[in-house]
């Protein structure tokens, strides 16, 4: 199982990627209804009234010395409504009345048809009026959408560090076992050969006890490198079945099995410099623009809630084409032939008495938002600035100690090379040859330790920069 294929299992593991995930498709469907808020829509209704009242003795002159009137209006309006990104609502409709009351000569009883086709305008001019303001809802929407994104991101990005960790530390144990099950096959050589030599004088007894002190040494150390490796591999296995569901008692399924893991890899470590480090965290780090993207969206409510503030002027228009005659259709060739139009233009404002008191503390708790966000953006930024400082220097040390212990090794081989070439000679003795082979195997155990620390550098480097995803896809 390669580092890559794991963190894809962990990722597929984890159900609280899937509820963020899901956090995004909220946003996606909150943005969808805020873009509703232009959507035009069509509309028709039906109204039927009848009155039967007595006429005082004005009405009597007026309405043909009548001591009442009986009336019945049914009245059908159908049409088209829609908002503008300006604020302004807007209304098509055609309306058709039929009239039939005791007034009307007997030819014409129940037959008299009103048709008005027309639009109507409400447009404010202070609040409530401009693209900006409109459009408000939905770009903070996207905003939240985008949130979601980084807050998806973020949680990916920390769950990758977690399974690069574990993974890492399950290689430097595997590889710390092997290292030490041959150092104890080489302790228990020793300890023979010291027997030997004592038993035969040529060495005195405390090479013995020496030798015995070693290799139990080495043992325990083994027993401890086995028992990390257990508890690696219980963590990689803890990442692979985190989600509830999936947890249980026995044997991992064979699909979670951790097999075949390779070694730790020894590609150079390139340190980047602070300042190119810095901007790239900057740019890239979920938390730097998850911040960023919070003083945006403040500043947007902002904006709207200073609109809010303004008094209420609006405007209102209509313009009706009017047509009557003893057919519905008729009717409307009038209202498009005739001469008869009704318009109208109006303005109406509301100013609060109490200095808009919702408003202005609305506003005020939108600025007090804004304020936390930039704090925030701040102090992420200088988290970042601080983690690549550490990270950095921390690489610099790994390469170097690394360098250092590898030059180490290979000094120790050349060693005991030279030792193998003495040996054969009878120039040197088995004991002697048996600890340099012994601190070879300590220097590569060392080695081993610093070569882990560079790998974890490295992937430290990815995540501080805000580039882990893309470098495990390179690993």
């Amino acid at each position: 199982m390669s580092l890559r294929a794991f963190a894809e299992a962990v990722l597929l593991a984890d159900d609280t990627l899937a509820g963020r995930r899901l956090d995004i498709d909220i946003a996606g469907a909150d943005l969808r209804g805020a873009r509703g808020a232009f959507e035009p829509s069509a509309f028709i209704s039906g109204r039927r009234d009848r009155s039967n009242v007595e006429n005082t003795a004005q009405e009597r002159l007026q309405r043909g010395l009548s001591n009442s009137f009986d009336s019945r209006v049914t009245d059908f309006k159908a049409g088209l409504a829609s908002r503008t990104e300006t604020g302004g609502d807007v209304e098509f409709a055609y309306r058709i009345d039929r009239y039939r009351n005791n007034l009307q000569p007997q030819s014409l009883y129940g037959r008299e048809f009103r048709s008005v086709v027309g639009v109507s305008v409400t447009q404010p001019l202070l609040r409530g009026a401009g693209r900006a303001f409109n459009r408000a809802p939905i770009n903070i929407a996207e905003y939240e959408e985008r949130l979601a994104e980084e807050i998806f991101r973020l949680s990916v990005q920390q769950r990758l560090a977690h399974a690069v960790g574990s993974y890492i530390q399950f290689q430097e144990a595997t590889e710390r076992v092997e290292l030490l099950r041959s150092s104890l096959e080489v302790a228990d050589q020793l300890v023979r050969t010291a027997q030997r030599m004592a038993a035969l004088g040529a060495r005195p007894g405390s090479v013995i006890i020496e030798a015995v002190v070693f290799r139990d040494t080495r043992r325990q150390q083994l027993e401890q490198a086995r028992q990390d490796m257990v508890e690696a591999r219980a963590s990689m296995r803890s990442l692979l079945l985190a989600t509830e569901g999936r947890l249980r008692d026995g044997a991992a399924p064979a699909a979670v099995q951790i097999r075949n893991v390779p070694r730790i890899g020894d590609r150079a470590l390139t340190v980047p410099d602070v300042e190119s480090m810095r901007n790239t965290a900057f740019e890239r780090r979920s938390e730097s623009r998850i911040a960023a993207l919070r003083v945006a969206r403040d500043s947007i409510r902002i904006s709207a809630a200073e609109n809010q503030m303004l008094p209420q002027l609006d405007i209102t228009a209509r313009y009706d084409l009017d047509g009557l005659s003893d057919s519905a259709q008729s009717s409307v060739g009038r209202a498009a032939r005739g001469p008869n139009r009704v318009w109208g233009v109006g303005i109406e404002l509301r100013v609060p008495l109490q200095g808009n008191q919702r408003a202005r503390a609305d506003h005020d708790a939108a600025r007090l938002r804004r304020d936390q966000s930039e704090l925030a953006l701040v102090a992420a930024r200088q988290r970042i600035a601080n983690e690549v400082e550490s990270t950095r220097e921390a690489a610099e040390g790994a390469v170097r100690q690394l360098e250092s212990q590898r030059a180490l090794v290979m000094s120790q081989r050349e060693l005991l090379r030279s030792a193998d070439v003495q040996a054969e000679g009878g120039r040197m003795s088995g004991i002697e040859l048996q600890r340099r082979r012994l601190e070879l195997l300590q220097a590569e155990e060392q080695l081993l330790s610093r070569k882990a620390a560079a790998y974890r550098a490295r992937f430290a480097i990815a995540f501080t920069s805000g580039r882990l995803a893309e470098e495990l896809e390179r690993d």
